[in-house]
């Protein structure tokens, strides 16, 4: 019987150290997981926030404070891939006046009669909102771009396509760009299976394009309201949206997958 009650208790306290472990297991699991969220939900809102002041900066950025941006002070645009058409191009912002804004000069690209299009042109008459818009995100981009994102910047028409985009055909209201657009993503990438042409200009959303592709796509979305006159001489105000859009480079890691 003693022999019996010895078995019994040592049974017990085999059993009482197995749920002990396992109870504590769970517990360190999951302080450990909640860790690891609020870590990452921590990061992301570093990454939106300073997303959020990028688009900001568009309102208060002169275009003429561009004019530098591949400057001999700088990084030189024609040694950087993506960046090469660019030469030259950005010292073209130093014509219009202090006070003349990054958004302001975007705004009269877009206020083309008719359809707007972003191709640094009004009505026939030049108006580099395009080329200041690429020569600003190479400059607010660079701390996501050294560490190995893309980026794309759009401008978007959500009155007749959801903002991110259409779920059942995949189309997006982005407004038309010409070639190259506003991004970092290299010709021969294979992001660039997200860019689609069509008549040398890119119509259909690259963010959307990335994030139906699976990549882990960071957006932020500001109202961009443009003026525009139709062929009738009619007021239109179009309620667009400049959107910024980034995600980790395949290409970045590709490269340092090869190099290690």
């Amino acid at each position: 019987m003693a022999l019996r009650k010895g078995q019994a208790a040592i049974f017990d306290g085999i059993t009482f150290l197995l749920l002990a472990t396992f109870s504590a297991t769970l517990i360190f699991t999951a302080v450990g997981t909640y860790g690891e969220q609020e870590d990452e939900v921590m990061r992301s809102s570093y990454v939106i926030n300073y997303m959020q002041t990028v688009s900001k900066a568009f309102y208060h950025v002169d275009a003429q404070q561009l004019a530098g941006v591949c400057g001999e002070g700088g990084d030189k645009c024609e040694e950087i891939e993506v960046y090469a058409d660019l030469a030259g191009k950005c010292v073209e912002l130093e014509q219009y006046l202090p006070g003349i804004s990054l958004s302001d000069l975007l705004k009269k690209d877009l206020a083309d009669p008719g359809s707007p299009v972003l191709d640094d042109s009004y009505g026939g008459i030049e108006a580099l909102g395009k080329t200041a818009t690429r020569c600003a995100a190479k400059e607010f981009m660079k701390p996501f771009t050294s560490a190995g994102y893309d980026y794309v910047i759009e401008i978007v028409q959500p009155s007749s396509v959801a903002l991110i985009g259409d779920a059942e055909t995949g189309e997006s209201a982005v407004i038309k760009t010409s070639t190259p657009i506003i991004s970092n993503l290299p010709e021969n990438a294979k992001e660039n299976d997200y860019i689609e042409e069509k008549d040398g200009f890119v119509e259909t959303s690259v963010c959307f394009n990335a994030l139906n592709a699976g990549e882990k796509v960071f957006s932020v979305a500001s109202p961009f309201k443009v003026t525009s006159k139709n062929s009738d001489g009619k007021i239109i105000e179009n309620q667009l949206v400049l959107r910024v859009c980034m995600w980790p480079s395949r290409q970045q890691i590709s490269s340092t997958l090869l190099r290690s």
